[in-house]
């Protein structure tokens, strides 16, 4: 988050967003690269810290000691060995498989790091789930879709765990219930600087979404993403999976652009789903003749709306909504967005050209 967002953050009244406010703070994504490792025999450590740092890149071995002369092959391979304290540098080029082995979790005093290796752009073509990963941060691992898989596949699946990231990454082309699925009962959990983008027609009407968060009440952060082109679902789903499931509260979702989420909005709530807040973010586009924060059979409380941008909407929430408060400052304008370079193509950043929108939405 930059110095200008946490200070606006910090002005607002901000009793709800705090209960699950992470001061963690988010650098933008790296570009692609094509350099591979090279050097040492052994797994390094930090001197400092005795962090142990491994290797892993295409054309690896499996067998090999992960160092970065004699890196492992496969993420599964490297997921499944990370201890505590642990960093494991991803390397640049395509992954083809799925990644679900069991995982160890961090500690708050040491952490599991997974993160692209400096200029490196790494691709997992497949499934990537993560159960129990506590204390993870998965930065710059970027995910597609790969021919047959199926469509009730959720693309990358979260599963519990207390106070993980998964950020600066793009996620693209799912085919599936969701592109990023986080369930189960996580606590204190953020996805921050995702570009996703282009989940397609795979289920029934409107259950396609780009973001779905099944995650019972132990708070979460939604911040900084670039949400594009999900016409059969939401941006961002936030609720259980059917009535009478396990209830949903303590969500952040803010400094976020949603555009082109038409089935039917760019943010929905459903069922019991409560203490949501939905701040600073740029909507553009929702079905016809709806809003861009709308709701389903909801019967949680106290979920608030405020200081939003919307266009091309029927307004930017649905007006006389038990559950749902409009906050205030909630505005109807365009926001004038032209593309960036600053994320990868074949959706590229969406930067306000509007002067009063530059200070809402993603970057």
């Amino acid at each position: 988050m930059t110095p200008r967002r946490r200070a606006v953050l910090l002005a607002g009244t901000a009793t709800l967003a705090s209960a699950v406010e992470l001061l963690l703070t988010s650098d933008s994504l790296r570009p692609q690269s094509g350099s591979r490792p090279g050097g040492t025999t052994g797994a390094t450590a930090d001197q400092r810290s005795g962090r142990r740092t491994f290797h892993v890149a295409p054309g690896g071995d499996d067998r090999a000691v992960g160092a970065s002369a004699a890196p492992w092959a496969t993420l599964s391979a490297a997921f499944r060995r990370l201890e505590p304290g642990d960093q494991l540098c991803v390397w640049g080029g395509d992954y083809l498989e799925d990644v679900d082995v069991p995982l160890n979790g961090g500690t708050a005093e040491a952490g599991i790091v997974v993160r692209a290796a400096p200029g490196e752009r790494p691709v997992l073509h497949g499934l990537l789930r993560l159960h129990k990963p506590d204390f993870w941060t998965v930065r710059g691992l970027n995910v597609t879709w790969r021919r047959g898989l199926r469509p009730r596949d959720h693309l990358v699946k979260v599963v519990g765990g207390a106070h993980w990231q998964f950020v600066e990454a793009e996620v693209w082309n799912a085919r599936s219930f969701a592109a990023v699925l986080v369930a189960g009962a996580p606590v204190r959990f953020r996805l921050a600087n995702l570009h996703v983008h282009d989940t397609h027609r795979a289920n029934g009407t409107n259950q396609d979404h780009l973001v779905y968060l099944n995650c019972g009440t132990g708070g979460g952060v939604v911040e900084d993403c670039l949400l594009v082109g999900s016409l059969n679902g939401r941006a961002v789903k936030v609720g259980p999976e059917e009535p009478g499931g396990a209830a949903v509260a303590n969500i952040v979702l803010r400094y976020n652009t949603m555009v082109d989420n038409t089935g039917p909005s760019n943010v929905q709530l459903a069922w019991d789903t409560s203490n949501v807040v939905v701040e600073r973010n740029i909507m553009v586009h929702a079905a016809r003749d709806r809003a861009n924060v709308t709701s389903f059979s909801l019967t949680g409380r106290a979920n608030v709306v405020r200081d939003n941008i919307g266009w091309r909407s029927a307004g930017v929430l649905e007006e006389a909504t038990a559950g749902l408060a409009d906050g205030g400052g909630n505005f109807s304008f365009d926001p004038r967005l032209r593309p960036s370079a600053r994320l990868r193509p074949p959706n590229a950043a969406l930067v306000p050209r509007n002067v009063t929108a530059a200070r809402y939405g993603a970057g």
